[in-house]
C-alpha cells in the first residue's frame, strides 16, 4: 500500500469524524534513529488519532524466525511469552534492544505529549476520541515515570 493511499484513507476518515488508529512497526532490522524520526513525522503528518508503536516480532514457524534461530539470534527453547509485539527481541543493524525501547518511548512521548495534539484531542468534540486520548496520555505518563523512576 502506498503512502498516498494511506493519506487518502485517513483524509476520508477525518472527513467523516471517524477515529483512526495507525500502527508503526519499530525495531525492524534497518531501523535507526533516523527511521524512528520518520515514523513519528508520518504519524503527525497524517494526524493519526491513536498511533501505536509495536515491536517487530519474529513469530515461530516464519522464515525470518528460522533464520534468526540458525544465526543464533534466538535461543531454543525460546521464551514465547515475549513474542507478543511488546518486546524487542533482536537488536537492529544500528540500535541495541535497549535503544529500541528508548526510541519507542521517545516516539510515544513525541506524539502523545505534544501540546497542540494534547489540546486538540483531549478537548475533541468526539467523545470516543477524547476518552481514549485521556487513557493513552495516562499510559504514556505512567510509562515515562517508570522509565525515570525504576521500581515505581
Amino acid at each position: 500500500m502506498s503512502t498516498d493511499t494511506v493519506k487518502e484513507a485517513v483524509r476520508l476518515l477525518r472527513e467523516h469524524d471517524i477515529v483512526c488508529q495507525g500502527m508503526q512497526i519499530v525495531g525492524l532490522p534497518d531501523d535507526s534513529p533516523r527511521t524512528f524520526a520518520q515514523k513519528v513525522r508520518l504519524v503527525k503528518e497524517l494526524e493519526i488519532d491513536f498511533p501505536v508503536f509495536v515491536f517487530y516480532t519474529l513469530f515461530p514457524g516464519t522464515p525470518t524466525y528460522r533464520e534468526a534461530v540458525a544465526q543464533g539470534q534466538i535461543e531454543i527453547p525460546a521464551d514465547y511469552s515475549r513474542h507478543d509485539m511488546a518486546h524487542a527481541l533482536l537488536p537492529t543493524k544500528y540500535l541495541t534492544r535497549q535503544q529500541i525501547y528508548n526510541y519507542t518511548g521517545w516516539a510515544f512521548t513525541r506524539v502523545y505529549l505534544h501540546p497542540v495534539r494534547l489540546a486538540r484531542y483531549l478537548f475533541s468534540s468526539n467523545d470516543w476520541r477524547r476518552y481514549w486520548w485521556r487513557e493513552m496520555v495516562g499510559y504514556v505518563v505512567k510509562q515515562l515515570v517508570r522509565s525515570l523512576m525504576p521500581g515505581f
